[in-house]
């Protein structure tokens, strides 16, 4: 797995999907997403029904973008960084196969 970096935004490191996230979350060979490698404890997303291992499949990153999918890391990483503080975040997470949550929440 990638060393873990510095936290993001939203206190996570994420990581590209691997062929065994794939097998554990049964996720077809196209989907696209962002593997959740660590959170922050401190962290916004602490509280909340997130572990390592779940799969951010889709994301809305503040009020100026549609929902729509996260297509990578670089992809995840570009559109966290034009958000602040006090914008609403929305995750649509694989939190096991068959079955995804939505998450909302105030950055």
């Amino acid at each position: 797995s990638s060393k873990r970096g510095t936290p993001d935004k939203m206190g996570l490191n994420v990581g590209r999907i691997t062929p065994g996230d794939r097998a554990k979350m049964n996720l077809g060979p196209d989907t696209k997403g962002v593997v959740i490698e660590s959170i922050d404890p401190k962290s916004v997303l602490a509280g909340k029904q997130i572990r390592p291992g779940y799969v951010i499949l889709e994301a809305k990153f503040g009020n100026k973008e549609k929902q729509s999918p996260v297509l990578s890391v670089e992809n995840y990483k570009k559109r966290l960084e034009k958000i602040d503080k006090g914008d609403s975040v929305v995750l649509v997470i694989q939190v096991a196969p068959g079955k995804v949550d939505i998450i909302g929440f105030t950055l």
